[in-house]
């Protein structure tokens, strides 16, 4: 369980010693800059980094979290010291970004030799609500000095320290070195899963890289493609749409067919009403004696782009359906699960649905 207060004694201490010494640095490293050094110049911004701290305390203390994320985010990068990058990660988590406080929390246990063991606990206690929510890479590669990515973003370069940060889903980690080909691996994430990857620029399997699983991995091992989670229900809603488009533009069509009738029908009653040597309503759209055979074919023409708007939307998801299953993550040993498949067809009266789900 989350401590409303995360270590009162360890974050909030932090605001009478922000005069103490300390200096403001800036680390290559994308989670955190590196801690600046004690006996260092007192940093300028010392009273601006204390007014920040304590208003972005009152925030937190009022549950204001975007608040209190906006204003500790800006002390930590005057004075990243590893307190305020703790109560930063606690904010970052209460409104919803797991992945960079994940990062924030980690680098306060990783830097503040300082801390004591209760309120290693409690921050531990809030990285883990924050890691179940995403997930987690420690990358090896065999040469020193790579630049290492997962996806477009950089992550540092190697030898990578602590684990890296992503939001679930399907990433290529690739190393760089210059004068070499890079090397990569596909893999997949899910949410609390955690994954090793090797990449090797020498050896026999050099370019190709190896994925051993670390922990429980939601969404499936490590594998060159993996199903996104977003794919099936894609498939499915896609699905329903065709159902209710078609059907949509089934059924104003019967009603088109419908209000022809009773407009033929009207006209045919008009004829019998109006003299042989007399055209049917003489004064034209605006006869009060047409008003129904008006208001009959203003509502067949209102079906006909029904029908047209029902038979494009359903075509539309159809296409788009098949080709989700046909662009589909190949089939792997670990999953051999047939893939749906539908057809949604017109016929009289109604749809026919058929096909494997």
């Amino acid at each position: 369980m989350l401590r409303t207060t995360l270590i009162t004694t360890v974050l909030l201490v932090a605001t009478p010693a922000f005069g103490q010494g300390l200096t403001t640095s800036k680390a290559p490293a994308p989670s955190a800059p590196a801690a600046p050094p004690a006996g260092a110049a007192q940093p300028p911004d010392a009273d601006k980094v204390k007014r920040l701290y304590a208003e972005g305390s009152k925030a937190a203390d009022l549950k204001q979290w975007e608040k209190a994320r906006s204003l500790f985010e800006e002390a930590f990068k005057l004075d990243p010291r590893p307190k305020i990058a703790a109560n930063l990660g606690r904010a970052e988590l209460k409104v919803g970004k797991a992945r960079e406080a994940a990062e924030h929390l980690e680098y306060f246990l990783r830097e503040d030799k300082e801390a004591d063991a209760e309120a290693r606990e409690a921050v531990q206690e809030v990285l883990d609500e924050a890691t179940a929510k995403i997930g987690m890479l420690r990358v090896n590669v065999d040469v020193v000095g790579a630049e290492v990515f997962v996806g477009d973003r950089s992550v540092g370069t190697s030898p990578l320290e602590g684990l890296i940060f992503v939001e679930p889903g399907n990433y290529t980690v690739e190393a760089r070195l210059a004068g070499k080909t890079p090397v990569s691996q596909k893999v997949g994430l899910g949410a609390g899963s955690k994954l090793d990857v090797d990449l090797r620029f020498e050896g026999p399997k050099a370019g190709t890289g190896s994925v051993g699983v670390m922990g429980p991995v939601e969404k499936g091992k490590a594998t060159p493609e993996t199903e996104p989670a977003w794919r099936k229900p894609a498939i499915y809603g896609g699905i329903g749409l065709a159902v209710v488009g078609l059907a949509a533009g089934v059924g104003f069509s019967v009603g088109v067919a419908t209000k022809n009738d009773e407009a033929l029908a009207e006209v045919a009653r008009l004829k019998n009403r109006t003299a042989s040597d007399q055209t049917i309503c003489p004064e034209g759209p605006t006869d009060t004696r047409c008003s129904d055979l008006r208001g009959i074919l203003e509502t067949r023409d209102a079906f006909f782009g029904a029908s047209i708007a029902g038979y494009v939307v359903g075509g539309l998801a159809t296409v788009g359906v098949i080709t989700l299953l046909v662009t589909g993550p190949k089939k792997t040993a670990d999953a051999q699960k047939p893939v749906p498949s539908v057809t949604v067809a017109p016929a009289l009266g109604g749809l026919v649905v058929s096909g494997t789900f």
